[in-house]
């Protein structure tokens, strides 16, 4: 779960970043990062400020000590600023743990205005399953990257049309075979975007190592859609990027998974 946490947070640090010209934006302003997963606690959130273009590796945005809340029915949890890493808020009470159909909210007041966002948690995904458990490959290096007839197929329930993504790893990355050694270094992981369908189809040839494989289907909220579809659409604009926060930027959204596995071997 960690690959795909790091992917989202690397996202959101692109998409708030000033503009070289756009002295409009107040970067004082607090950047939100909190992503709540059914079925498991939520130990901390990331808050920090709108790190400003070309900013150094020493740039602060480090915000003041806010007295950061999350409510959900009549439940309080209070999160303080990490003495390790102060862009971090930890949980210091009991543990909270979300779940599915709860609505949570956040806020904090910050240079006197309150900073609120709401999200409600999801349902885990139903009946994800694979058409093929064992995918056989060779390594001849000139094999068409594409052949329809070799997919296989990654298919869940979608009743109500929610949004879903995909995450393919390889599952032991600490003795690497690899298929085809013209690729230089290629990567053990792949992130499919958001789609609102009940299945993917994957070609064989998109996987780069021999070995064991998860599958981890994401079901998302159309917060989080619509942050990404701006990302693809207009990498470097902050003033038109969504956001669920008022008062601030970044997201406070809910996920669900569920995980599958496969084996790659050589044909």
């Amino acid at each position: 779960m960690l690959r795909y946490i790091t992917i989202i947070a690397a996202l959101l640090l692109v998409i708030y970043s000033c503009e070289e010209n756009t002295p409009e934006v107040n970067i004082d302003m607090p950047v939100v990062e909190a992503f709540l997963y059914t079925n498991q606690t939520l130990d901390s959130i990331r808050i920090v400020k709108i790190l400003p273009y070309n900013a150094s590796g020493d740039t602060n945005i480090v915000i003041n000590d806010p007295d950061v809340v999350i409510t959900s029915g009549l439940e309080t949890f209070t999160f303080k600023q990490s003495e390790s890493n102060p862009e971090y808020f930890v949980n210091t009470g009991d543990s909270l743990y979300v779940t599915g159909g709860n609505t949570y909210e956040i806020s904090f007041i910050y240079n006197n205005k309150q900073v609120y966002a709401s999200t409600t948690a999801l349902s885990i995904p139903v009946n994800l399953a694979i058409s093929d458990t064992a995918i056989t490959i060779d390594d001849e290096s000139d094999m068409p990257f594409w052949d329809a007839e070799s997919e296989f197929e990654i298919s869940w329930d979608n009743d109500n049309d929610e949004y879903f993504m995909v995450s393919v790893q390889l599952t032991d990355t600490t003795s690497l075979e690899q298929i085809n050694d013209n690729i230089d270094d290629p990567s053990t992981s792949m992130f499919m975007s958001p789609v609102n369908s009940s299945s993917i189809n994957m070609n064989p040839r998109m996987i780069q190592y021999y070995g064991n494989y998860r599958v981890i289907l994401i079901k998302v909220n159309t917060e989080y859609v619509e942050l990404f579809e701006s990302y693809n659409q207009n990498i470097s604009s902050l003033v038109e990027s969504p956001s669920n926060i008022e008062n601030g930027k970044g997201i406070f959204t809910a996920m669900s998974t569920d995980t599958v596995y496969f084996d790659v071997v050589r044909d």
